[in-house]
């Protein structure tokens, strides 16, 4: 029997309902599931997949079929259309644009409306070179989609020719292969040629080999190196094959085109100190007579 008059309960086997609350660790009981509702399902069409082969088929085929387009558009303008017709033409010599040059324009004008792309420009520039000798270069180019241009250079005029027919001089301009470019004119910058001729010279026509006409240059400027003397003109005398020098101390210096140019000017050189060609009244000298040394000089005092 104990102190207390109260005897202790005895335990049971429940908790309170309020331990069962805020006991995490209780597991709660599980509804029946019959107390939810089903949700209906959304039907979801399938849709086959492209396999990456099919797919690149495909894409090949519209790029062929593309590229056929393409290339049948190509043609089309290209050949059968007039797109590319030729409509107009220009002339240049360097910058300077050239529009009175008939013979050329009427070559030129045989191309209009013809297909700039079948156009053939060697063969222009061809006929072009047989108008005009004196074009050192001529370059066709075509501009599209309807224009051709010409680029021509000529050859450098080197000399004036003075043609003497029984007295009669005319006078001419050449170019470096002996080529008559224009009549009636000079360049008093340029060497004088004179040319002794039984009938008259006509224009655009090469009268002087180009191998002649260089060894008359040459005499020309290799005396006026030389002796420090100017040269008015040459004489050419076809059939003789020789050169005359006219000095401006009017005596006249005859040479062989035969023979070098400058060897023969160096005999009157080494003879100067002897013959004073500077102040001897001269009516010519001979270099074209070879001596036993080969320094054989000729001359004629003026009386």
């Amino acid at each position: 029997m104990g102190l207390f008059p109260f005897s202790k309960k005895k335990k049971t086997g429940t908790t309170s309902r309020i331990s069962e609350l805020r006991s995490p660790y209780i597991k709660k009981p599980s509804l029946p599931t019959k107390f939810f509702k089903r949700g209906k399902r959304k039907k979801i069409l399938a849709v086959p997949s492209i396999q990456p082969k099919s797919f690149s088929k495909i894409k090949r085929f519209f790029i062929i079929l593309g590229s056929l387009a393409a290339i049948g558009g190509l043609v089309y303008l290209i050949g059968f259309s007039h797109f590319f017709d030729v409509k107009s033409w220009e002339i240049y010599e360097d910058k300077t644009k050239i529009t009175n040059d008939d013979a050329v324009n009427e070559l030129l004008k045989k191309q209009k409306n013809k297909n700039l792309f079948f156009i053939d420009e060697n063969q222009i520039s061809k006929d072009i070179k047989a108008i005009h000798p004196e074009y050192e270069k001529i370059m066709v180019e075509k501009v599209f989609p309807q224009k051709i241009k010409v680029q021509i250079t000529e050859y450098p005029i080197i000399a004036n020719i003075v043609n003497v027919v029984q007295g009669i001089q005319k006078k001419f301009v050449m170019n470096s292969q002996g080529f008559l470019t224009d009549e009636n004119t000079e360049n008093p910058e340029l060497p004088y040629i004179k040319v002794f001729t039984n009938n008259v010279f006509s224009v655009h026509t090469t009268i002087i080999d180009q191998d002649k006409l260089n060894y008359i240059i040459n005499a020309i400027n290799l005396f006026q190196e030389k002796f420090n003397m100017k040269v008015l003109n040459a004489e050419y005398h076809v059939r003789e094959r020789e050169v005359h020098l006219q000095t401006e101390k009017s005596f006249f210096v005859w040479l062989d085109m035969e023979k070098d140019a400058n060897a023969q000017l160096e005999k009157l050189k080494k003879v100067v100190p002897k013959l004073d060609i500077y102040h001897t009244p001269l009516e010519y000298i001979d270099l074209r007579i070879d001596g036993t040394d080969n320094q054989k000089v000729i001359f004629k005092p003026k009386t």
